[in-house]
């Protein structure tokens, strides 16, 4: 018996190296979710959004942010979303106000808002993060008010909001910041009223603003007022869809619909627990045998056998336990899990190459 279970979870030990080893093998295809989408809830609004790989950012005005209907985590206005492994980042600026706009250059990621505190520094209304190490960058930017708007063309960035001046200098409600340069550009449409929106198209930029509009004098800026219909108020439009018949959504069926990665994790926390209740009932069989003994060597030594199998399982599944948990938290960080401390998600094995 005790040869038996040292296989098993010799069977195991080998199946997670060989799982990990696979999980690191390049493909030719990029890496992408298991789903196309994921469905994020939060306790407040979402008012911006940007992605970059598997990395989801989003800001907005809420406490709390849930994936798939999970257990809530506290998320202050701005969070860090793994769209791969379907897990909330650690990362938490924690802004004291709304976050407005969101936008990605290189590997910055810029945040604007209505915030004058982010990352527990004194930093009002435009913020630069790094996104590998996430520390707050060094910018020599400060808008007296909030900033509403980000758009990005190449290495400017331009910015809209209801600030009137930015370091001291006019520059009235959105401004062109060249991050090459890392020097505010003489660019000035002149507009008189806040910009809540700028897009960028064809080399047209378009100025949303809140109140009036006004003539830039450009040919390649365009200022208009926001209409009702243009207007989210903070939150992030929702996409209209048909009613198809013959489809059911999982709120009319009153449970999740389980996924590959769902039933693998499942199988593998299943493992471990009757693995984990097998080693305490060879335990406790081999103690109530040495008990009821009386004293005969054979029955002491069956006794024996089955409390060393008990003690062998039980530490070859904490060993198992422990490598499984090292790698998934800290070889991984939690971006390639096997299904123990977070949802089993394999690369290689689960999506399509």
């Amino acid at each position: 018996m005790t040869k038996l279970i040292i296989r098993i979870l010799s069977t195991c030990l080998f199946f997670i190296f060989v799982t990990s080893v696979f999980a690191q093998t390049p493909t030719t295809a990029p890496t992408i979710s298991p789903r196309e989408k994921i469905n994020i809830s939060t306790d407040g609004l979402v008012a911006t959004q940007t992605q970059t790989g598997n990395d989801l950012f989003i800001g907005g005005t809420f406490n709390k942010l849930a994936i798939e209907n999970g257990t809530p985590v506290q998320r202050r206005n701005l969070a860090e979303v793994f769209v791969d492994t379907e897990i909330v980042g650690d990362w938490q600026p924690q802004p004291d106000n709304t976050v407005e706009a969101l936008a990605l250059y290189q590997k910055t990621l810029i945040v604007g808002g209505k915030f004058t505190n982010i990352s527990a520094t004194q930093q009002p209304y435009l913020a630069f993060f790094d996104i590998d190490k996430k520390f707050l960058l060094k910018k020599d930017l400060a808008p007296d008010a909030p900033v509403l708007a980000l758009a990005l063309d190449g290495d400017l960035l331009y910015v809209g909001g209801e600030f009137k001046n930015v370091n001291g200098a006019s520059h009235q409600y959105v401004f062109a910041y060249d991050l090459a340069g890392n020097t505010i550009t003489s660019w000035d449409p002149h507009v008189n009223a806040p910009v809540e929106g700028i897009v960028i198209e064809e080399g047209v930029i378009k100025l949303i603003t809140v109140g009036a509009a006004a003539d830039s004098g450009s040919k390649n800026i365009i200022v208009e007022k926001a209409g009702a219909a243009e207007k989210t108020d903070g939150k992030t439009p929702q996409p209209t869809t048909e009613d198809d018949p013959l489809s059911i959504s999982v709120g009319q069926l009153g449970f999740k619909i389980p996924t590959l990665s769902d039933v693998l994790t499942f199988a593998v926390r299943a493992f471990f627990a009757v693995s984990g209740l097998i080693a305490m009932f060879y335990l406790l069989l081999g103690a109530i045998a040495w008990i009821t003994s009386g004293g005969d060597k054979d029955k002491i030594q069956a006794a024996r056998d089955k409390i060393q199998a008990a003690l062998i399982g039980v530490v070859m599944t904490v060993v198992v336990l422990g490598l499984t948990w090292t790698m998934e938290q800290v070889v991984f960080n939690r971006r390639i899990c096997f299904g123990l401390s977070c949802p089993l998600t394999i690369p290689s094995i689960l999506e399509p190459t």
